[in-house]
């Protein structure tokens, strides 16, 4: 499967935005690549329309294209273990898994703590003397698996504890039955006397070494004893060593562990993982289900998310996090912005009225179909940005393009367009600041920050009545974003004009360079619809010069 590609549109996305995504992702994807629909911003009212009329989801919002700890975790072949299972089986794994770390979790996956090599390497060196179990208990099951053993009979719960003293039959029977104890494990060759001797003393359990014949005599008195035995293909000396590696990994597993979570930015984390004590460190989600390990070899080429723009190519307007992604595309229709790349990247950037315009045009250079409802949403990009070709940034292209769309859809373009910017009407349901924020883009020019929000209504009338209240929040709203010169463009789409709000630094600025009447509030332009084409070119020119 190809690394997966988000193709997604400007912060405050419109509908441009929007239905550029979800159309090149669709184009993409039945070229046979992983590409994803993205958004950075909530959808305004007229796109919720849109998206509702034709039946398809939202892109997934992705607030940042940041690397964090899920994008650069191990989580394929991800090996965990239980906290009973025995040191043996859990040290062949690590040499079999050619690995060094291994957590420890519960049957919920959640994480109890991590086991390295050398945990397992130091319990090894401390075990040069065959040890008691009464400190540290293990299960009948577990030195069964350790020691490859075979269940002789077994009279015990094979689950539990096993808590007496370990014996080797070294020694003369009668001296070693001096120091055995009920509940003790004893460890004998074939000495038959001896096993009997030893299963009289009552002891949990006897393991016959060598693989060597218990006799019925012997069985018969385990049996009658209650007493579990085993026997198993290793010496008396190797089964001695291996038993303590039957003890439950939950005893020598370090339970202080860091952690990391999957949504936190590897720039936050790195140094701390470059200067980490262990080699690897889970990564858990916030109920604490194991989810990978990361460690500082996942820091080496690190891969960053890589990312297509449409319907805008500056920093400024990107999603947070742009400059660490690698960025594989751009299809635009705007001016060329500030956007760098280290290598050359595919850049389809046309002089039309609609980002739409140009991957629908793309749908057919390539000859691959287009369905109802991609071609109903591209259609509605097109109408939005070009406010039904009212626009001076229409082209013939967007009413040609428009036009095979809207056969495809079977609807009529006017009554469609219509419907579609009442629905957007956006006065009566948002408040005055989002109302300046909803359709919203920050330029630059040399060392001037300028902040231009649009809004496109049915009847000024309608607006007049809130106009005090919207230039006081654009006040606050100039204040906190830091920029030099706020503006909101009201467009009347049924009357081809705009009434262009700003804060009072900016009036003889817009005095000077704009053409139009002064209102009670803002400056009327009567022919200006467009933001991109009549608006931000005579505030660059001003500002610049």
């Amino acid at each position: 499967m190809f690394k997966e590609k988000l193709v997604i549109g400007h912060q405050n996305p419109d509908t441009d935005s929007i239905c550029s995504a979800i159309g090149y992702a669709e184009l993409k994807q039945k070229q046979g690549e992983n590409v994803v629909a993205a958004r950075c911003g909530k959808l305004n009212p007229e796109t919720e329309f849109v998206l509702d009329y034709f039946d398809l989801p939202a892109p997934k919002l992705v607030t940042d294209v940041y690397t964090r700890v899920s994008d650069i975790m191990e989580k394929s072949n991800l090996k965990s273990v239980l906290p009973s299972t025995p040191i043996k089986e859990v040290g062949e794994l690590l040499e079999q898994e050619a690995i060094k770390v291994i957590p420890v979790v519960d049957k919920d996956n959640k994480l109890l703590g991590i086991v390295t090599a050398s945990d397992i390497a130091h319990r090894y060196l401390q075990e040069l003397a065959v040890e008691s179990l009464r400190e540290v208990p293990t299960s009948l099951e577990n030195i069964i698996q350790t020691l490859d053993g075979e269940l002789i009979n077994n009279q015990q719960d094979l689950s539990s504890e096993v808590t007496g003293n370990i014996f080797t039959g070294a020694m003369d029977t009668e001296t070693m039955c001096e120091y055995i104890n009920p509940g003790d494990i004893v460890l004998l060759g074939n000495r038959i006397k001896a096993q009997e001797a030893v299963l009289e003393r009552e002891i949990s359990c006897l393991i016959v070494t060598g693989n060597l014949e218990i006799k019925s005599e012997v069985k018969d008195l385990a049996i009658e004893k209650g007493i579990t035995v085993i026997r198993v293909p290793y010496d008396t000396f190797a089964a001695a060593r291996l038993i303590n590696m039957s003890i439950p990994i939950s005893k020598v597993m370090s339970t202080e562990v860091e952690k990391f979570y999957p949504d936190e930015l590897v720039e936050d984390v790195k140094e701390e993982i470059i200067n980490s004590a262990h080699r690897s460190y889970p990564v858990t989600d916030r109920q604490n289900r194991l989810l990978g390990l990361v460690s500082a070899r996942n820091l080496i080429d690190v891969e960053t998310k890589e990312v297509i723009l449409v319907d805008h190519n500056e920093k400024s307007q990107a999603v947070d996090g742009i400059e660490e992604a690698t960025l594989v595309e751009v299809i635009d229709h705007h001016r060329l912005g500030d956007l760098e790349t280290l290598e050359p990247i595919l850049v389809r950037n046309e002089p039309v009225g609609s980002t739409a315009t140009i991957i629908a045009k793309l749908y057919f250079e390539y000859g691959v179909e287009l369905s109802v409802e991609i071609a109903g949403v591209l259609l509605s990009a097109i109408l939005s940005d070009t406010v039904i070709f009212r626009s001076p940034t229409c082209t013939g292209v967007d009413k040609m393009i428009a036009e095979k769309l809207a056969e495809i859809v079977e609807v009529e373009i006017e009554k469609f367009g219509r419907r579609l910017f009442k629905a957007g009407s956006v006065l009566n349901k948002l408040e005055p600041r989002e109302l300046i924020l909803n359709d919203y883009k920050e330029y630059k020019f040399d060392e001037i920050k300028i902040g231009v929000g649009q809004i496109e209504i049915m009847d000024l009338a309608e607006f007049k009545e809130m106009q005090h209240n919207i230039l006081n929040v654009m006040n606050e709203v100039k204040k906190e974003s830091g920029n030099d010169y706020l503006f909101l463009l009201v467009t009347d789409v049924l009357n081809e004009g705009s009434l262009l709000l700003y804060n009072q630094t900016a009036t003889s600025l817009v005095k000077r360079n704009f053409v139009g009447e002064e209102e009670e509030v803002g400056f009327y332009l009567p022919g200006v619809m467009s933001r991109k084409k009549q608006v931000i070119p005579v505030l660059s020119k001003a500002l610049i010069d």
